[in-house]
């Protein structure tokens, strides 16, 4: 549980404090499958809310130096039990609002006798609620 004295305004000149219990709660998983395949799952709650819901999995073909990453987050509802306006990231953010991420990386591998490398080919996605505010441009 998550316990918080919350400001409340009963009067202009009085702002008491009021204690506000958010009960989180939460549930990760995880499976592998040899070396090859890894993936996660994770849930996480506040009160009656469900807060996070996220899965990912990593998949490698090691003798071929071949893999496969993959992750999405998802914030399916608000979160304005808890006290945000103390936080710093509300102060500049805002409110969080429902929002997901996911990034997708292909990668394959080559040893040469200068070194090793790689190659990846991905990207990342994301609701335009979970991406930083654009700043107005300055140029004259």
């Amino acid at each position: 549980m998550l316990a918080e004295d919350v400001p409340t305004t009963t009067a202009l000149t009085d702002i008491p404090k009021t204690s506000v219990t958010n009960h989180t709660y939460g549930l990760s998983g995880w499976f592998r499958e040899s070396d090859w395949l890894n993936a996660r799952l994770t849930f996480r709650g506040i009160d009656s809310q469900v807060a996070e819901l996220g899965a990912a999995v990593r998949a490698e073909w090691m003798a071929q130096h071949l893999g496969l990453d993959a992750r999405i987050d998802v914030q399916p509802s608000t979160l304005s039990e808890m006290n945000e306006y103390d936080s710093a990231f509300f102060l500049v953010l805002g409110e969080s609002k429902p929002h997901y991420k996911a990034r997708v990386d292909l990668f394959k591998s080559f040893a040469t006798t200068a070194g090793e490398y790689s190659i990846h080919l991905g990207g990342d996605a994301a609701s335009s609620s979970a991406r930083p505010p654009s700043r107005p441009s300055t140029a004259t």
